[in-house]
């Protein structure tokens, strides 16, 4: 198995840069040895082949002296890949200071690239620390919203239109009829849901939403990992259930994408909500006899390789259960049997193992 030793000493004795990236990118998934920061920051000074392999190593570090050299090489790179490499390097290693960095970051720049690097560091920075009431009002206006695990930014949510779930579909009807969906309602003490339409372009539309968004999750995370997002979707590609024209409107469909989310996208997005409540409860026995119909509501797949990915992120819902080594042993076996047994997971689910 390659180390950090083994590549560094073939490293030292070539000068070819095609051969020191790829030395470099058998690293990836290896867990970083600290005595050898000092140098792949020597290499983030080399041609861009290597610039961004060494970049890349040194955001899986964790170690809080590389908070200001990702704040200064972010500063000072004008490649905008680059850039986002050293802004992902912050997710691990930054703290109030680079929270604040990004906010102000964040008004300067152009690159959609950038601003997206952005946000997604933000998030993490926010669950991996403890942030000021000023920063913290900064980062929720910028997102658009307070939701734990929640990414509003993508989905317009600071624009949605707020309503109550008896009275959804009248509002949507007259947001439609504008050649628009985007609103919010409380469904209980536990979850809000927010029904949105993504467009392509102003008359095409791609993707019908709908989402359930925790109010209350309490963040959990590893020195090397933090899962991504905390919600459960449903969603229905436009032209799969219309028929398929270069304009696609919203306005010319209204009593139908209402019916479709009434009669299909919530029941469906209900029923995974509570399977997965189900789930944190269930005794490890109980849920190896239902296991491909339990994965069948939540997935509609039972490939290990969306499985894995799927629980990792929500295998904190099993923080009281009196079985969950068996769960989390269930899912790191099937991320073995995919040979991606990536350190940083591992560790998280080994982590959890030991958490309440």
């Amino acid at each position: 198995m390659t180390d950090y030793k083994q590549v560094f000493d073939s490293i030292k004795q070539t000068k070819e840069k095609a051969k020191i990236s790829n030395l470099l990118n058998t690293l990836t998934d290896i867990e970083p040895d600290e005595s050898y920061i000092e140098e792949l920051k020597e290499l983030t000074n080399k041609v861009r082949e290597i610039k961004i392999y060494a970049i890349g190593l040194l955001t899986n570090y964790n170690n809080k002296e590389l908070e200001d050299f990702f704040i200064k090489k972010s500063e000072s790179e004008n490649d905008n890949f680059i850039v986002c490499r050293c802004i992902r390097g912050l997710n691990l290693n930054g703290s109030e200071k680079s929270a604040q960095f990004l906010l102000d970051f964040y008004k300067k720049t152009r690159s959609i690239d950038i601003k997206s690097e952005i946000i997604h560091t933000l998030r993490i920075i926010n669950a991996r620390n403890t942030i000021s009431e000023g920063v913290k009002d900064g980062i929720y206006k910028l997102i658009g919203n307070e939701y734990p695990f929640f990414q509003g930014y993508w989905t317009d949510l600071k624009k949605a239109e707020k309503t109550t779930k008896e009275n959804w579909s009248q509002i949507a009807e007259k947001q439609l009829n504008q050649n628009k969906l985007n609103l919010i309602f409380v469904e209980n003490e536990k979850y809000d849901i927010h029904i949105y339409i993504e467009k392509m372009k102003k008359d095409f539309i791609r993707f019908i939403n709908v989402y359930c968004i925790p109010k209350y999750h309490e963040t959990t995370f590893s020195k090397y990992f933090t899962p991504s997002e905390f919600y459960i979707s449903e969603n229905r590609l436009f032209d799969s259930f219309f028929a398929k024209t270069k304009t696609m409107r919203p306005d010319n469909y209204v009593i139908e994408i209402i019916n479709l989310i009434n009669s299909e996208l919530l029941p469906k997005l209900f029923s995974r909500v509570n399977m997965l409540g189900d789930l944190g409860n269930m005794k490890f026995e109980d849920f190896t006899r239902r296991e491909n119909e339990i994965y069948d509501t939540l997935y509609g797949t039972s490939w290990d390789f969306v499985v894995s990915r799927q629980l990792t992120e929500k295998i904190d819902i099993f923080r009281d259960n009196p079985d969950k080594n068996k769960y989390i042993d269930l899912v790191i076996d099937k991320w073995v049997k995919q040979g991606k047994e990536y350190f940083s997971i591992l560790d998280y689910l080994e982590n959890q193992k030991n958490s309440r």
